[in-house]
This record gives C-alpha cells, structure tokens and sequence, in this order.
C-alpha cells in the first residue's frame, strides 16, 4: 500500500513540476497592420535584457531561438529589415502562502474535554519562487511601431536556470507558436 502511495505522490509532482516550468503566453496584436507584408527581420541594435553596454549570454540565448522560429516561417534576416525584434524581462518574488486543517490527532485535556481530538491548527505552507515575464517585441522598422508582442509568464527553477538556452528555445517556440503568420513566399 505503501509502494502505491508513493508512486501516485512521485506521479503528482513530476506532473506539478511540468506545469510550472511551462509559462502562460498571451499576445497583442496592433489589427490594422498587413502582417503578409513583413519578408525580413533584425534585432534592435540595444536588446531590453542588456542593461550593460555589451550583448548579454540570455540576449544571445533568446535571439539564436528567435531567429530559428523567425526563419522557420520563411522570414529572413536583413541589414535592410522590416520587423525589429526586442526582448524585456521581469523578474519578481512571489510567495503563496495555503493554509489547511492540521491533520494530527492529539490525546489529552482540551476545552473541559479529556480524550482524542485533532484538526484545530491550521497548518501553513509557504513557497517561496522566483516568477519572470518575457516579452518579445516585433517593431515595424519604417514606422518605428509595435505590430506583435508575444509576453510570456512564468516561474524560474533551479533546472531552467542551469540551462538557460534550452530554456529559451522553449518559450520563444511557445510565444511564436502565437504567432500565425508566415512570410510571403517571393
């Protein structure tokens, strides 16, 4: 019985580990622009996730997975683009505190009552993690204009940390998997 347990709780957190190492994508799409007449791309000369004055390890990261989802769909890259492409990241604390019925009985003198009772505490769990929001900005070059924002939502883990570049492969595929358009085939 023991063994069956422990399996349905092995079960329950590698599936509760999936979930929290996959973010939450949403999109906002400027409706007036003809996305079929975008071809090129290129990276903004200064990335939102460089603060110094050099090009950080996590902006070359996200760039290498842009242009693979970039070029997948037929766009290519260009001196002369039509779409800038632009990352920011936020990175916050969060913590979530639960409370729950303690599940302990207890033996003993309790409110003019001697015997077993239990559940009155409540028990807290507190976790603690670290929580990101990537967004990754397409500008229309000639306007200067933002056409496509792809923002990503979710928590950092130890794993995701240690390979930052898997990482990033994984959530530029799941923001561009938001994006339905291909460039026009010349």
């Amino acid at each position: 019985m023991s063994l069956i347990r422990t399996l349905i709780g092995v079960a329950v957190l590698a599936a509760l580990a999936g979930c929290a190492t996959q973010p939450q994508v949403r999109t906002l799409v400027d409706e007036s622009v003809d996305f079929t007449a975008y071809r090129t791309y290129d990276f903004v000369e200064r990335a939102g996730t460089d603060t110094a004055d050099y090009t950080s390890t996590l902006t070359r990261h996200l760039r290498d997975a842009a242009s693979r989802e970039l070029e997948a769909r037929g766009y290519l890259r260009s001196d002369d683009p039509d779409l800038l492409v632009n990352f920011h990241l936020h990175t916050r604390q969060e913590t979530r505190v639960t409370e729950r019925p303690s599940t302990r009985l207890y033996y003993g003198y309790h409110r003019s009552w001697y015997g077993i009772w239990g559940a009155y505490p409540l028990e807290r769990d507190i976790v603690e993690r670290e929580a990101y929001t990537l967004h990754l900005d397409l500008v229309d070059a000639e306007a200067q204009q933002l056409v496509w924002e792809g923002i990503a939502t979710g928590s950092l883990t130890r794993d995701l940390q240690r390979e930052p570049g898997q990482h990033a492969n994984r959530v530029i595929a799941q923001i561009f998997s938001a994006y339905p358009w291909d460039a026009p085939r010349r």
